[in-house]
């Protein structure tokens, strides 16, 4: 389908306010390229039988996209072309977001902005951080998200399968099947008592802060592991240390069943 603009200045989403006069359609393909406006009607754009296929917010544009006292964007972005994203790499001011509708599905999210971000439910397959604040509710589900860069914050709730951080620093609150740390990375993981599979600290200056988790099926650590300030007990089936793994330990609390070394690793 052609690109469709949001007209300057609008402050509603409607069908009007588009170059195309139509906007949000399934397979429809939307830019949002400049303005300083607060967008504050028909966000929800759920009512659609499949969905947009993209809907870039580009850095031309700083204001503000839902919010308290007017909701969240609501839209699913799974349908038409094969790309299937939004993307916010908006100059600033904010953007509340959430996949709804047939599939409550927005299959790619990719976030590099100056603003802020907040999603507030449905599934986000492929979620991308590079830069700005990103704060997911414990509605939303992630499948296999990549940080990047930035600062993420995601609430408790549904486990991903995998979580991959390569710079920034980050607040995990749920479990996940592997989680990879990489490069300059700094993670926070602070789940309660929810089971992680395999944790791994890839470089010498990736660093993981274990507040809490269930158990933890294998650690393998070239990094460091600040696990001194645990607030629960957590059991680490196995352990395994590369030649400058660095752990800040609580014997009190933390228990590593199976201890071994690894090889040199700087990712």
């Amino acid at each position: 389908m052609a690109i469709a603009y949001l007209n300057e200045g609008a402050v509603s989403l409607a069908a009007a306010n588009w170059s195309d006069a139509t906007g949000f359609a399934n397979a429809a393909t939307l830019v949002i390229s400049s303005g300083s406006q607060t967008i504050t009607t028909s966000l929800d754009q759920s009512g659609l039988s499949g969905g947009i296929d993209t809907l870039d917010i580009l850095p031309g544009f700083t204001g503000r996209i839902g919010g308290a006292g007017y909701g969240s964007l609501k839209v699913d972005a799974d349908e038409g072309g094969s790309t299937h994203r939004i993307i916010y790499n908006a100059g600033g001011g904010s953007l509340y977001l959430q996949a709804g509708g047939d599939n409550t599905l927005i299959t790619n999210f990719w976030m590099s902005s100056l603003g802020s971000c907040y999603l507030t439910g449905g599934t986000f397959t492929n979620v991308v951080l590079g830069q700005g604040s990103l704060s997911v509710d414990s509605s939303t589900v992630l499948t296999d998200p990549v940080f990047d860069g930035g600062a993420a914050v995601v609430q408790a709730g549904t486990a991903a399968t995998s979580l991959t951080v390569r710079g920034g620093s980050h607040v995990w609150n749920r479990g996940a099947t592997t989680i990879n740390v990489y490069g300059r990375g700094r993670l926070n993981i602070d789940c309660g008592g929810t089971a992680i599979t395999t944790l791994n600290i890839l470089s010498s200056e990736a660093e993981v802060v274990l507040s809490s988790s269930g158990t933890i099926t294998t650690v393998n650590n070239w990094g460091r592991l600040l696990a001194d300030k645990i607030s629960r007990a957590i059991t680490i089936s196995t352990y395994n240390s590369g030649p400058a793994g660095f752990l800040a330990d609580s014997p009190s609390y933390l228990t590593r069943s199976a201890i071994g070394r690894l090889g040199a690793k700087n990712i």
